[in-house]
């Protein structure tokens, strides 16, 4: 019997959804665990990865990571750049790092058309492309981001990928 542990960091919008989209004919409400768990929480993290542990026997089959935020251009700032980064890249990191120990076979990443390629010159795709790119070089070119657009406006921007 499969089991899926659906982690929210709000337990009743897990709840609703599970009540709401899920179909039992086809995806069964009774294999579904709820966990809570906020990527941006070191210790939120450690609590969910400590349950896996008792909970599943350390072993999981997939992890999928879904969770992220998302700005739109006329929402930007300094504070919203960080917090979207601390979701999107540092917190998904910590998650795997922490999990990928207990995954025995896959590990997903699920983007938004945000963080398509396309919207990058082809100098910073292929070094985001690149087989060589290592975490400490991905984490320089994210500060290198976060550090370029420091201080620009809303009006800067166009929220639109062509």
């Amino acid at each position: 019997k499969w089991r899926v542990i659906m982690c929210s960091r709000d337990i009743d919008n897990a709840k609703h959804a599970l009540e709401t989209e899920f179909d039992d004919h086809y995806f069964p409400r009774s294999n579904v665990d709820i966990l809570q768990l906020d990527i941006t929480d070191k210790s939120s993290i450690q609590t969910a990865t400590e349950y896996i542990k008792q909970c599943y026997s350390s072993k999981i089959n997939v992890l999928v990571n879904n969770a992220g935020i998302a700005f739109r251009s006329n929402q930007f700032n300094d504070s919203i750049v960080s917090q979207t980064i601390n979701t999107n890249y540092y917190g998904t990191v910590n998650v795997t790092k922490s999990i990928s120990p207990l995954v025995s076979d896959r590990i997903f990443f699920i983007g938004s058309r945000a963080g398509a390629l396309q919207q990058y010159s082809k100098e910073r795709q292929d070094q985001l492309l690149s087989p060589d790119l290592d975490e400490t070089q991905l984490s320089s070119l994210i500060e290198e981001y976060k550090s370029d657009i420091s201080g620009l406006n809303p009006e800067d921007f166009n929220d639109e990928i062509k």
